[in-house]
């Protein structure tokens, strides 16, 4: 079998879902309608769905048309199971998985921020295969920003289809586990940086005279397609900025002031804040 093979029919594999709050849905809802890639050959029959919530459980039903049990312990045996519960709750439900004598062949993805492989690994049979993810959420729209990292245990085919899976709906790259704090603080977390910046943006179009409609819809627009924009004319970030600057105007002007307030140097503290709580949530 070749690295690039996966080791697992997806046609025909049994996934489960344990855990269903933004990021769960947002996979669950971007592999159900994934155009591309190999999340194609899934339909809603290949899931199963955790979360004991009964009001989460009947919406995910009648949203996706997916089996849904208010505990692990329901579960029919599965190929796959995906971990997208809180850090802190994480340990808890892998020493009761830990038991079942199908998680022995079972492949494990976790995207729980900072938990390492070899602490998933620990409550679980020695056989398991364990692979850390960490997406985002406009993954919920084929649009997501995915690192994937290999445990001990996985062949490199686990690894493969794991980004594959998470490349139908978005960017997916392999990275070392040391680099997934990383991951977690650049992509993980990054939707809210650029929410947070539409947000200043527009407050800012507000005072200078926008209403507040207008300086919103200008403002997201312009995130929107300035990332469209430079994918599809292969810019670097360094790149459209120096093709949008016209030396003594509006822009350079801007770029000057934002950058004498620390626009860069709170931009790489604030990675740097996610990074030391990503591996806090994993000690």
């Amino acid at each position: 079998m070749s690295a690039s093979e996966s080791r697992i029919d997806l046609h025909d594999a049994s996934i489960a879902l344990v855990g269903a709050g933004h990021l769960g849905q947002a996979m669950l809802a971007g592999w159900l309608g994934a155009t591309s890639g190999i999340a194609t050959q899934l339909s809603a029959r290949n899931f199963q769905v955790v979360n004991p919530s009964q009001g989460k459980r009947e919406l995910i039903q009648n949203m996706y048309g997916v089996a849904c049990v208010d505990h692990v312990s329901k579960l029919e045996p599965c190929d796959i199971v995906v971990m997208a519960v809180k850090p802190q709750v994480l340990p808890q439900v892998l020493a009761e998985m830990g038991g079942f004598a199908w998680m022995a062949d079972a492949l494990v993805v976790s995207v729980a921020a900072g938990v390492t492989t070899a602490t998933i690994q620990q409550p679980l049979p020695a056989t398991t295969r364990v692979v850390r993810a960490m997406p985002n959420v406009p993954l919920r729209v084929s649009l997501g920003a995915t690192g994937v990292c290999a445990g001990q245990n996985v062949a490199d085919g686990d690894v493969e289809t794991v980004r594959q899976l998470f490349a139908s709906i978005g960017e997916a790259v392999t990275v070392r586990e040391d680099q997934m704090d990383a991951v977690t603080a650049v992509s993980g977390s990054g939707p809210a940086y650029i929410a947070a910046l539409v947000d200043a943006m527009a407050q800012a179009g507000v005072q200078a005279g926008l209403d507040e409609e207008a300086a919103q819809t200008l403002a997201l627009a312009t995130a929107e397609g300035t990332a469209v924009y430079m994918r599809s004319c292969g810019l670097s970030a360094r790149e459209t900025c120096d093709q949008i600057c016209v030396a003594g105007g509006t822009t350079e002007a801007a770029l000057k002031a934002m950058e004498a307030a620390g626009f860069t140097q709170a931009m790489h503290e604030g990675v740097q804040a996610a990074v030391a709580r990503s591996k806090e949530l994993g000690a």
